[in-house]
């Protein structure tokens, strides 16, 4: 006989279903979500999380980047930070601060004190521009791990094609066709040879010529000074002298670079400028406040050999500050205009009239007063006094 297998009586196990339905019951009443989560919630609550404390990530430093040039959005129909900010190195003039000069100056804050200048600003010009604009704290976390990024590695600096990687692909070029015509030959055409050769060869004699006469001039340099000095609002916008800045001019070589305490008899007052509101002005402050020049960077320079007086221009020349440096009363951001070579001082010397009449400089000119009165010259130059003379600038 085949034996069958042992099962529970139907008593039995409809008693060990009814135990099992009801552990499962308590276990499903012990357990209850919402209640967790209001715990979770109430320890939040208790500890509140330092979004600022944690720990920043690479994925933050980039979410922020793109914040900051506006590929995630920060308001209805508002410009991104980097449309004011630049984040690389540009050649026109910004007023606004660069990304890096606000990196710079936020790098030992937090990031509550950038939302609060941003989102809460005190000045009419930032009022103005930041207008509209609806970031969350998050938002201005991820900024500042961007912007703290940015002053450790630096600003990109834009790809440029210098003169002289053009002079070495001239170069290159001519050579090839030297070397294809004598040896290779795998230019069938001749005329192709002559044309490279002959054009490359002026391009490169012209450029050499160019640079040798350019050593040591300066023609048309630009440079962004360490606070963004406008000559256009000073001197036109608001009239100031310019000797009340050149004080020196009158009586000295040089012409003189206004000190901070000078800057400050106007600045102690004004506090807002115009276009870059306080910023630029913060950093003269700074500078007066903590008894730091200004490193101004010079533009207009000589070389060591060459005498050059501005009283003797201002005072016996009777000359304009224009007539060497500009129009500075129409310049934001100062350029030399001039070349300043010795043959560029050569021609005004020629070709300048003097004013000798009640001139103290030129009343010791005896002999140029003789030629004069005998009709000699009508209106003497520089040169007529010996303004060409190599001794008169080099000695």
């Amino acid at each position: 006989m085949t034996r069958q297998p042992e099962t529970l009586p139907g008593s039995y196990r409809t008693l060990v279903l009814l135990c099992l339905f009801s552990v499962l019951c308590v276990c499903l009443v012990s357990f209850n979500p919402s209640s967790g989560l209001r715990e979770a919630d109430a320890q939040d609550a208790s500890e509140p999380e330092d979004i600022e404390a944690r720990e920043i990530t690479i994925s933050d430093i980039r979410r922020g980047e793109r914040l900051f040039q506006g590929l995630l959005p920060l308001g209805p129909d508002v410009p991104s930070c980097a449309s004011c900010h630049n984040t690389r190195q540009i050649d026109t003039f910004n007023w606004n601060p660069s990304a890096m000069e606000i990196a710079l100056l936020y790098e030992d804050r937090a990031a509550g004190d950038l939302e609060t200048v941003v989102m809460d600003p005190v000045t009419v010009r930032m009022m103005e521009v930041h207008e509209g604009y609806a970031l969350s704290e998050e938002q201005f976390v991820l900024i500042k791990a961007y912007m703290d990024h940015l002053a450790v590695e630096g600003m990109r600096e834009r790809p440029v094609i210098t003169n002289l990687l053009i002079f070495l692909l001239v170069v290159f070029l001519v050579i090839g066709a030297i070397a294809d015509l004598a040896v290779f030959r795998k230019v069938p055409y001749k005329l192709v040879h002559l044309t490279v050769i002959l054009a490359g060869g002026f391009f490169i004699l012209s450029a050499i010529v160019h640079e040798a006469v350019s050593i040591g001039r300066s023609q048309y340099y630009e440079p962004d000074q360490p606070i963004k000095f406008s000559h256009r609002v000073h001197a036109h916008d608001n009239q100031t002298d310019c000797l009340y800045c050149h004080s020196i001019a009158e009586y000295s070589h040089p012409a003189g670079i206004p000190s901070v305490s000078q800057c400050m008899n106007c600045h102690i007052i004004v506090r807002d400028g115009s276009h870059s509101g306080r910023f630029e002005i913060n950093k003269l402050v700074d500078a007066y406040e903590n008894e730091r020049p200004v490193r101004w960077i010079r533009i207009h320079t000589l070389p060591d050999h060459v005498f050059f007086s501005h009283a003797v221009h201002v005072n016996a020349g009777n000359m304009d500050c224009m007539e060497c440096h500009g129009e500075v009363e129409q310049m934001h951001r100062l350029m030399q205009v001039e070349d300043l070579s010795m043959g560029w001082c050569l021609d005004c010397h020629r070709s300048a009239g003097v004013d000798i009449e009640g001139n103290e400089f030129y009343s010791l000119y005896h002999r140029l007063q003789e030629d004069i009165h005998r009709g000699e010259l009508d209106v003497p130059t520089v040169a007529d006094a010996g303004g060409t003379k190599c001794m008169k600038c080099h000695y």
